[in-house]
């Protein structure tokens, strides 16, 4: 048996089924269910270890991730760019976006059946995997799914503060939004630049590419405040 179906056995006692009625679909070549909601895009699955084989190693962490097929297109058509968040990233239109949680999902996560949060199949009975499984699905990534079915939701969970601002805004929520530039405003002028090595490019990099992303959201939304100028070390 292929660690794959040992996966696939596991799942078919009642997970696939109870993930269904939740409005799942279910992909037994990826080992992967997904559903869509409010144009988001909702993934569990199961990413399997590099060293799996046969009926020697089966080890799986049970994840979920998020995609918003919108918002690469709200991004483009509002800041008129194409430079991401994220340092040395960009955006098109045929961008998929994967906001970075919080990972909230992972609290009071049932252990069992597992190593370093891989479900190690070979090691313990599928009986105690699969109500492991069943548990931490259960009570722990289906409320997080839930919380993250609409923008503010993921703005919430979401750990980059201009994710959380970007998709605060795409609910047009933008007290919340405001509060969280301002936030964020706050946390980079408290920034000593006379200890910032001027020979670091990659954190040189990133501070500019920052300053000019909280500059282009505080031109298109809050005119009103006061832009960024940082005093950046020259090497």
């Amino acid at each position: 048996m292929t660690p794959r179906e040992r996966l696939t056995e596991i799942l078919a006692k009642r997970i696939t089924d109870f993930l269904q009625e939740e409005g799942f679909k279910f992909n037994a070549n990826k080992s992967q269910f997904t559903k869509n909601i409010n144009e988001i895009r909702q993934i569990i699955y199961f990413e399997g270890s590099k060293w799996n084989y046969a009926n020697a190693v089966a080890d799986y962490q049970l994840l979920c991730r998020i995609e918003i097929k919108k918002f690469p297109n709200w991004y483009l058509r509002i800041y008129k760019t194409n430079q991401a968040t994220h340092h040395q990233t960009k955006i098109t239109e045929k961008s998929i976006h994967r906001p970075i949680p919080s990972e909230g999902y992972h609290d009071n996560w049932d252990k069992n059946g597992q190593s370093n949060r891989k479900y190690e199949l070979t090691e313990f009975s599928s009986v105690v995997v699969e109500e492991s499984m069943y548990k931490n699905l259960k009570e722990c990534i289906l409320p997080y799914l839930k919380t993250c079915s609409t923008y503010t939701g993921i703005a919430e969970q979401a750990k980059h503060p201009l994710d959380k601002f970007d998709f605060y805004m795409m609910d047009n929520n933008s007290k919340t939004g405001e509060s969280v530039l301002k936030q964020a405003l706050e946390t980079i002028r408290k920034i000593d630049m006379s200890e910032v090595d001027a020979s670091d490019d990659f954190r040189i990099n990133s501070l500019k590419n920052t300053e000019n992303m909280l500059n282009i959201r505080i031109n298109t939304f809050f005119p009103n405040l006061k832009k960024i100028k940082l005093e950046l070390p020259k090497s």
